[in-house]
């Protein structure tokens, strides 16, 4: 089983002691492992490959994909006809 290298998480709560700066979380297998280099706690989560990112106005269609129409002007007719 291979694990990958340890990070610690800026400003994260432990859930168990509420120490901040203690929790380090890292990859073994297919799971995300947090710990706690404080009181111990440890919580793993299965990675779901198959999860869907949420929402959000930033990902959300505006549909902004939809072709639209583009008017082309000519700047010469355009000066001509008001320059009376």
């Amino acid at each position: 089983m291979k694990i990958s290298h340890k990070r610690f998480i800026a400003g994260a709560h432990c859930p168990a002691c509420q120490a901040i700066d203690k929790i380090f979380v890292y990859r073994e297998g297919d799971r995300n492992i947090r710990e706690c280099v404080s009181c111990g706690f440890r919580e793993a989560q299965a990675f779901d490959a198959l999860s869907r990112e949420p929402e959000t106005r930033v990902t959300r269609d505006h549909g902004l994909n939809e072709p639209q129409v583009v008017r082309l002007l000519d700047p010469d007719a355009e000066s001509s006809s008001g320059s009376d």
